[in-house]
C-alpha cells in the first residue's frame, strides 16, 4: 500500500509538472527544434520533443515519458563505471544559470547504441527545478576516434599498411576518414620507393634509383638515398674496371717452348 502512495504521489508529480508542456503550442515550437530535448523533473522525464521521439526510435513521446536516464542507458558506460551511478550524479550537479555537458552512451528502444554529448540546464522559470537537455548524437564522431586511435597503435607496432575503413561513415566524418588514409599514403609512399632502391642494392642491382621528385623532407631523403645509390653504384663499376689476374692450375698452365 505504502508503495502504491508513492507511486500515486510521483505520478501526480509528474502530471503537474507536464501540464505546461502539454500546452499544444509550446509543444508546436518543441517539436519544431531539430535537436533532441528532453525536460526532467525528479530524475525523471516528463517531455520529449519530435526530435527525441526519433533519436531514441520511440513510437511516441509518451514512451519516454515517466524514464529515468539510466533506463535509456546501458547498465555501464565505456569507462566501466555505473551508468545509474554516474547520471545521478551528474544530474545533482547542475547549477542554475549553468551549462553541464558531458558525454554518454545510450540504449534505444532498439536496444541499439548511440554516444551522444548531453548539455543540462536548469530551468529558468521562477520555483522550477525542472532540467532541460539537449541531445547531440555524435556516435560517428565517437568511432572515428576510436578507430583512429586503433589505426595509431597498428602505426606503432610497425604495420604501416594500416588503414581506416570509411564504411559507414557520411559528410565531414566520411572526409576526415579519408583525409587521414590520404595523408598516411602521402607520407609512405615516398619510403616505399625508397625501400625498393635499397633492396635493389642489396640484392646487387645498382641500377636503382628514385626518379619520382617530392617536396619539403621527403625530397632531402630521397636526395639521400640517390646519393648513397650513386656511391654504391661507382664503387661497383670501379671494381669491375680493375684486373683481376687468374691463377691457372698446374695441369692447365700452357706447354712450355723447347
Amino acid at each position: 500500500m505504502g508503495e502504491e502512495l508513492i507511486n500515486m504521489a510521483d505520478s501526480s508529480h509528474l502530471n503537474t509538472s507536464l501540464s505546461g508542456y502539454q500546452n499544444q503550442d509550446c509543444q508546436l515550437i518543441l517539436n519544431d527544434i531539430p535537436t533532441a530535448l528532453l525536460v526532467m523533473a525528479e530524475n525523471r522525464i516528463i517531455f520529449g520533443n519530435a526530435a527525441a521521439v526519433r533519436l531514441f526510435k520511440a513510437r511516441q513521446s509518451e514512451e519516454l515519458t515517466g524514464k529515468y536516464l539510466s533506463d535509456l542507458s546501458p547498465t555501464s558506460q565505456p569507462d566501466g563505471s555505473s551508468s545509474a551511478v554516474v547520471i545521478q550524479n551528474l544530474l545533482q550537479s547542475v547549477q542554475k544559470g549553468k551549462n553541464t555537458r558531458f558525454e554518454w552512451v545510450f540504449t534505444r528502444f532498439d536496444k541499439s547504441e548511440i554516444s551522444a554529448k548531453v548539455t543540462v540546464r536548469q530551468s529558468e522559470a521562477s520555483g522550477s527545478s525542472s532540467l532541460i537537455l539537449t541531445i547531440v548524437d555524435n556516435t560517428a564522431e565517437y568511432h572515428a576516434i576510436k578507430d583512429i586511435l586503433g589505426l595509431a597503435e597498428e602505426m606503432k607496432k610497425g604495420n604501416l599498411r594500416a588503414r581506416l575503413s570509411s564504411e559507414g561513415y557520411q559528410g565531414d566524418m566520411y572526409k576526415l576518414i579519408t583525409g587521414i588514409n590520404a595523408m598516411l599514403d602521402g607520407i609512405l609512399h615516398p619510403f616505399r620507393d625508397m625501400n625498393k632502391v635499397l633492396q635493389k642494392i642489396a640484392r646487387g642491382d645498382m641500377s636503382g634509383g628514385i626518379e619520382q621528385v617530392y617536396s619539403g623532407e621527403h625530397e632531402k631523403i630521397r636526395n639521400a638515398v640517390n646519393g648513397v645509390a650513386d656511391i654504391t653504384r661507382k664503387v661497383h663499376e670501379e671494381k669491375k674496371k680493375k684486373k683481376i689476374r687468374i691463377s691457372f692450375p698446374v695441369s692447365m698452365q700452357p706447354p712450355s717452348e723447347g
